[in-house]
């Protein structure tokens, strides 16, 4: 995978980096992650950066990469540069990888195809009046 952050906001705005993440990302291994099948590279600091793109950090040796036992976890933000590496082991690397975003945001980037939520209308009728916000993006890809 490419050096590349999951999703911007307000790219190159100067008050971007003052700004709270928008998405945050929870990673948690499901074996233990290693240099042999495709720990993941972050580079610490890269979500505050608005002066280096993507492509500045190809030859930015200033990573950390991320050898994970069971039980770990990794906190992302959005913004954070980061690359998965090549799996060159024999064996698959699953990954629960769990979003959590401001209500407003949507990564249309990452998850175009996806239906982010389902849910009929006699079952969105049941939903707290106070929670049904929470559910404004249902059913938008049918």
């Amino acid at each position: 995978m490419p050096i590349h952050k999951d999703g911007v906001v307000f790219e190159g705005n100067p008050l971007s980096p003052l700004l709270p993440p928008h998405a945050i990302g929870l990673l948690i291994p499901l074996i233990p992650f290693s240099p042999e099948n495709g720990a993941t590279q972050f580079w610490a600091g890269s979500h505050l950066n608005i002066s280096k793109v993507e492509a500045d950090y190809e030859k930015d040796t200033s990573y950390y990469t991320a050898e994970l036992d069971i039980g770990s976890c990794i906190l992302m933000d959005y913004r954070l540069v980061h690359k998965a590496n090549a799996n060159i082991s024999n064996e698959i690397r699953p990954l629960l990888y769990i979003n959590y975003t401001a209500y407003w945001y949507f990564d249309f980037k990452t998850f175009i195809n996806q239906t982010p939520l389902k849910i009929d209308d006699n079952n969105f009728e049941k939903v707290p009046k106070e929670a049904k916000f929470l559910f404004a993006r249902r059913n938008i890809y049918k």
